[in-house]
């Protein structure tokens, strides 16, 4: 809200020359500052659309979304994650399993999360007001691939079977330059 007013405030000295213009140039500035507050918007559209495969404002009239977070055990160099997943929608819903991405600055390694010790439960079905944690152990990742221990940040993807995705924030496993 403080943008919009800001950007109101700049804008009115432009209308009131505007209005002082005689002849067909004083609508040269109105056209002149629509140019330049639709440009970025219509960018903004066509990446986003892009980004997202489609444009749709139904997702944001949803009674209820489902809350995503990755917990860590300690700030830096933590052992295990904690994924927590909140269903506050009014209906259940179906979850794919979840993608933890671990990143440097150039590099990303993706590794899909299928389970519990060698149990596979996902998909997992969440029903309306329930919540699911899963502990991520990061050994385990440690120890398959050593070169993942000099990594900056873990985020997870989740999906659901009608094609939606939440994530979670990035968290820190080492600091760095940015972090």
């Amino acid at each position: 809200m403080p943008r919009v007013l800001l950007l109101l405030f700049f804008c009115i000295p432009f209308l009131c020359f505007g209005q002082t213009e005689v002849g067909p140039d004083s609508y040269f500035l109105y056209l002149a500052i629509a140019f330049i507050l639709g440009v970025p918007l219509i960018l903004y559209l066509v990446f986003a659309v892009r980004k997202r495969g489609k444009l749709s404002f139904r997702k944001w009239f949803r009674k209820g979304k489902v809350e995503v977070e990755l917990v860590p055990n300690r700030k830096y160099r933590p052992d295990v994650l904690t994924l927590v997943v909140h269903n506050k929608r009014t209906n259940a819903v179906d979850l794919e399993s979840p993608v933890l991405i671990i990143r440097k600055l150039w590099s990303v390694r993706k590794f899909k999360l299928k389970g519990i010790n060698r149990a596979e439960i996902y998909p997992l079905y969440l029903e309306s007001g329930k919540t699911h944690e899963l502990h991520i152990k990061l050994d385990v990742f440690h120890k398959h691939d050593s070169s993942l221990r000099s990594y900056y940040w873990a985020r997870v993807l989740l999906k659901d079977t009608s094609g939606l995705t939440y994530s979670t924030n990035y968290i820190t496993l080492r600091k760095s330059l940015v972090s």
